[in-house]
């Protein structure tokens, strides 16, 4: 991959580790990336490739929908395609012979979850009612769809008590045109993007982390259809080996550092078991 000349602060640097909101508006022409977190110019093209060979592999695990979300996708796909070709000079595809969401999600290396409201005006809850998830880290369709948010999230520790009523009452107040954005990230052994299930891999020797051990962002943006009033939420996944900053030791020595101090929950979920030791070793080492 082309990579641009800067290297952007460490995630960990910017974000920390706990789960929350952390919300920024986002331009309609930033809204799908050409160029991921990490600056590679060919990701879009290579991601967009990857997403077509596990449409013939695994179909049925990464595009699911309830009949219920035929609108809001045929919606949601007319506006990825005047984006596309306002800003990015291409067309979305538009096979009459599928799905409107299989082809939004075949057209962009994002991934699409629609979420739909249930429930009254005052407070709905928004459950998943189709998905193109091509790049899922240790989820899938099949167990979430149809699921309210607090559901879906229930493995994220301290979601039902930190942001469970934050995330529904911001969705309640949404309005079609803003975008927002936020940005989430973990550590991961190896660069595998459809990671459906966590791998039971670790790491055998401290020479293993600046190769194996990876860095996963996911750029996350939320709006509002204006027709359906339904919200699509998109992920945008990067991944780097952890030795793009391994002549930060700032950078390294706080990775370290904010991962030493994880909840025992958050380790779980989190899954450092399989990395901490020898990451720790090595950074020790620089």
């Amino acid at each position: 991959m082309k990579n641009n000349n800067t290297r952007p602060t460490a995630p960990w640097m910017r974000y920390g580790t706990a789960p929350k909101m952390g919300l920024r508006m986002c331009d309609e022409a930033d809204w799908l990336l050409e160029r991921d977190y990490f600056g590679n110019e060919d990701a879009t093209q290579q991601q967009i490739a990857l997403k077509a060979e596990l449409c013939r592999t695994d179909h049925e695990t990464i595009f699911q929908y309830l009949p219920e979300a035929d609108d809001a996708s045929a919606e949601l796909l007319k506006m990825i395609d005047r984006n596309l070709q306002t800003f990015h000079q291409r067309d979305a595809e538009n096979n009459p012979s599928r799905h409107p969401l299989d082809n939004a999600g075949r057209s962009l290396a994002e991934d699409l979850c629609l979420l739909a409201p249930t429930g009254n005006s005052a407070h709905n809850k928004w459950v998943l009612t189709a998905g193109f998830l091509g790049f899922p880290a240790h989820w899938s369709l099949a167990e979430k769809l149809n699921h309210p948010i607090g559901k879906i999230h229930a493995p994220v520790p301290d979601y039902d008590t930190n942001l469970e009523n934050p995330v529904n009452r911001f969705f309640d107040k949404m309005v079609a045109g803003p975008i927002s954005k936020r940005h989430n990230w973990t550590l991961q052994i190896d660069d595998g993007l459809f990671t459906p299930n966590r791998a039971p891999a670790s790491l055998e020797t401290a020479e293993d982390v600046p190769v194996r051990l990876h860095v996963r962002v996911e750029t996350q943006t939320l709006r509002k259809l204006p027709q359906t009033g339904w919200i699509i939420f998109t992920i945008r996944t990067a991944i780097a080996p952890l030795s793009r900053w391994a002549d930060d030791s700032e950078a390294l020595n706080q990775l370290q550092k904010l991962t030493s101090n994880l909840s025992p929950a958050m380790r779980q979920y989190r899954g450092v078991h399989s990395y901490e030791t020898k990451l720790k070793e090595w950074v020790n080492r620089r």
